[in-house]
């Protein structure tokens, strides 16, 4: 039975879980999650490049069970200031490893220099993990007077004696048990382990439930109105454009409300940024004011992009 830690270019991270837990004692394979525009991604596993369809995080732990690479946990780590967008811009990673009923943790300071963690990304992942039905848990990176404090042997990791850096190896070890006996990943919310968290997940996301008009980049508006809404930020050869509600989807249609979240910022595409943050706040609005169900189809608010765009120039210039 092999093992195989693939990393997002960070082999460190990969080297201090597994020299952390009991993947010690085997071996596993370490490989860098390569580009999706490379020869190589070609040959990572369908299962691997399920959880890369949005995003990649910095680990995912896989085993090969009868010629199938079957992955049973990632994680995301954060080293940045937990201020505003930055914890909510990785969070697409977050959402793909659950949709594809892989376990995930998120690993970030509750403060960094001046700045502390917002209860918005405990609930955010709260209503991920309550959807989805899979462990999606947040722990803390340790610090010290707003300093953060790494791991001796492995600079790029949070110190693995911390007590939170136990209870996140305990979690790994419950997901590969699971795994190598091929039990539904999806069973661990029933756990002592997993229930414990998930009981701290939950007081940290209802202390302080976000609202959608706390958040300038996000305006909600009744469907009925959207074709005025976007009449008026978008435009076709000089002319606005025209959106006919009648185009669009029953269901569409049929929700009362839409979100828009319109970013701020230089370049609202961010293509040349990796996609960074906006892909990751998209996937953040959806999941805590839109989505009540695992399918996009399961929305109670439509969920629409606005690029503050005035025509659509760029559109032709970045997509044609």
């Amino acid at each position: 039975m092999q093992y195989t830690l693939w990393h997002n270019n960070n082999i460190d991270l990969a080297k201090w879980l597994a020299s952390n837990t009991s993947l010690s004692g085997v071996l596993p394979n370490m490989k860098n999650i390569p580009g999706p525009q490379s020869a190589e991604f070609t040959r990572v596993p369908d299962e691997i490049k399920g959880i890369l369809y949005l995003d990649a995080p910095d680990i995912i732990a896989s085993v090969n069970l009868n010629g199938r690479e079957i992955p049973f946990f990632t994680a995301e780590f954060s080293d940045h200031t937990p201020q505003g967008q930055h914890p909510k811009q990785r969070f697409s990673r977050l959402i793909a490893s659950a949709e594809k009923g892989v376990p995930n943790a998120f690993i970030l300071p509750p403060r960094k220099g001046t700045y502390t963690r917002s209860k918005d990304c405990f609930y955010a992942l709260v209503k991920l993990m309550d959807i989805q039905q899979i462990p999606c848990f947040i722990y803390d990176w340790a610090e010290k007077g707003g300093t953060l404090l790494t791991d001796p042997t492995h600079q790029s990791a949070p110190p693995a004696s911390d007590s939170e850096m136990k209870k996140l190896f305990e979690l790994f070890e419950l997901c590969k048990e699971y795994a190598h006996a091929e039990r539904p990943l999806s069973h661990l919310m029933s756990t002592p382990t997993a229930q414990e968290r998930i009981d701290f997940m939950r007081k940290n996301a209802y202390e302080s439930q976000p609202q959608a008009n706390q958040y300038g980049t996000v305006q909600i508006v009744a469907t009925q109105k959207l074709p005025s809404v976007i009449s008026s930020v978008c435009k076709i050869n000089g002319s606005p454009y025209q959106l006919k509600l009648s185009n669009l989807p029953d269901y569409f249609v049929g929700r009362d409300e839409t979100l828009i979240f319109s970013p701020v910022g230089k370049d609202p595409f961010r293509f040349g940024h990796g996609g960074d943050p906006y892909t990751g706040m998209m996937g953040f609005f959806d999941y805590c004011f839109c989505r009540y169900g695992k399918t996009t189809r399961e929305r109670r608010r439509n969920l629409v992009y606005n690029p503050r765009k005035t025509s659509q120039d760029s559109f032709k210039e970045r997509l044609a």
